[in-house]
């Protein structure tokens, strides 16, 4: 009910950010973010009743700037609703009882959601979320070890930094040792050991619009196709290619691929055309293919 008080009391200053809201996003929904402030958020504010007026304020002021930014993404309708939905009905009010303080973190936690590649992923994250409950304190610790886990794999440096000054066992890691091996699941106590793909032509809603070729830029792989080039961040949580700022000259490719490499290429994949070997991986490419393959290097895991 306090929800409502409070949007009434404020109603001019809020209707004009809605009116921004929609200038600036033509296909902004009033009627789904209406939905948002009448369900989800209320719910929410319901849940948390007995809070003193100053952080009911503040729980307004987040909450409604989130939907806004919700909607203006397309966040509020469809499948692409259903992890916020969660966010707000399941995660945020038991985390919020806890730390009231929390409700500082929450553009933070809506910035990782947006980041992490697909809805699976963000589910997962939501279920570490819920089960380790962090303390405010701890906010941007667990939102970068979460977010290297569950994808954001160019955060892997920064995570280990953190796992190597915290309690490890917060975590639920297994054989915590291991953890500084690129291929070693250390929530699941596996070793990464099959091929990955990655990369698909532009008419595929991948990111190449001719076939792509490899090379190191000062140290790290980097894959390019036509004008554009990507550094390669890749380990046992998944890939991703960050675009480079400006052109590098690459070196540290061959032509030639080991017939031990050979044996373990997928048999739709014919032609290798160049080898790139790193510490960690070996990235083949195909003549007749825009995709990449990864191969996990064995003694990467020792």
């Amino acid at each position: 009910m306090w929800l409502k008080q409070a949007l009434e009391q404020n109603a001019e200053e809020l209707n004009h950010r809605v009116r921004l809201a929609r200038f600036h996003s033509p296909r902004f929904s009033a009627s789904a973010f209406s939905g948002f402030l009448a369900q989800w958020l209320d719910s929410l504010c319901e849940s948390l009743a007995d809070w003193p007026a100053e952080k009911q304020e503040q729980l307004l002021e987040v909450g409604f700037e989130t939907g806004l930014i919700l909607e203006q993404h397309g966040r509020l309708q469809g499948a692409a609703a259903e992890p916020y939905r969660r966010l707000f009905e399941r995660v945020l009010p038991v985390w919020l009882s806890l730390h009231p303080e929390a409700v500082a973190c929450i553009s933070a936690l809506l910035n990782t959601l947006f980041k992490l590649p697909g809805d699976e992923r963000r589910a997962h994250f939501l279920d570490d979320w819920q089960a380790l409950r962090p303390e405010p304190s701890q906010c941007e610790s667990f939102l970068l070890v979460l977010a290297w886990r569950h994808g954001l794999v160019e955060y892997r440096e920064a995570a280990l930094s953190i796992l190597s000054s915290v309690d490890i066992e917060t975590f639920g890691l297994h054989q915590p040792e291991r953890i500084t091996s690129p291929w070693w699941h250390a929530w699941d106590g596996r070793w990464q050991e099959a091929p990955q793909r990655l990369g698909a032509h532009k008419l595929l809603n991948g990111d190449f619009e001719s076939q792509p070729t490899l090379g190191l830029a000062n140290g790290t792989a980097v894959i390019q196709a036509g004008r554009d080039q990507w550094y390669l961040y890749a380990d046992a949580y998944g890939t991703r290619l960050l675009p480079l700022g400006k052109t590098v000259v690459l070196e540290g490719v061959s032509a030639r691929v080991a017939r031990e490499l050979r044996q373990a290429i997928p048999a739709d994949l014919a032609d290798p055309c160049q080898h790139l070997r790193t510490e960690s991986l070996d990235l083949i490419t195909f003549k007749n293919s825009y995709q990449v393959l990864l191969l996990p290097r064995q003694g990467a895991e020792q």
